[in-house]
């Protein structure tokens, strides 16, 4: 069977930055203690880039999955672990 169109890149499960930096420090048995960096020292440091790390997006993975496409790691410490092993 074959599809056709745009689909979103998206895992169905999404997180946040934050989420998988502490999921990966979880899984690698390693303390990390997160830094707040504030949007305008963002600003100031990366000038026009900064637009691009602090801005944010909502999108749905509902479209693939409803075509049946399955994945293999459909939540972030599965993948994770996962590329610890392989990686």
């Amino acid at each position: 069977e074959s599809i056709e169109g745009l689909y979103n890149a998206v895992a169905p499960n999404p997180v946040s930055n934050r989420a998988l930096i502490l999921q990966l420090a979880k899984s690698r048995g390693k303390f990390y203690l997160p830094v707040y960096v504030p949007a305008f020292v963002l600003k100031w440091v990366l000038g026009e880039m900064s637009i691009e790390v602090l801005k944010s997006a909502t999108v749905s993975s509902s479209k693939i999955l409803g075509a049946g496409f399955t994945f293999s790691y459909p939540r972030i410490a599965d993948a994770v672990e996962n590329l610890l092993k392989t990686g």
